[in-house]
């Protein structure tokens, strides 16, 4: 499902109207270990030239792990006080420490 056209640009001090720029694979690591695959839009801008990608909500930008695995890690380490290494090792088992 394609998401909305978004109505101008996102940028600060432009404005400008958003077109279709084409679109591209990519991949997100889910809290299952399992890999999903799914297309991702890209809008330009008529007036300044950028683009613009939208990410749905469990995907972080420049990040192969979903926001729920990103989350588990972050609150073992912080709220468990455990070290990223154990952390790792625990997931390399397919058991959590947590």
């Amino acid at each position: 499902m394609r998401p909305p056209r978004p109505e101008q640009c996102p940028f600060k001090g432009c404005g400008g109207r958003m077109h279709s720029h084409g679109s591209y694979l990519r991949h997100v690591i889910l809290t299952s270990g399992r890999v999903l695959w799914f297309g991702v839009f890209r809008y330009r801008c008529s007036s300044c030239g950028r683009t613009v990608s939208f990410l749905p909500d469990f995907c972080v930008p420049y990040k192969h792990f979903c926001t729920g695995v990103i989350e588990t890690v972050l609150k073992a380490v912080f709220m468990l006080r455990l070290s990223f290494r154990a952390v790792s090792l625990s997931s390399n088992r397919h058991t959590t420490p947590f």
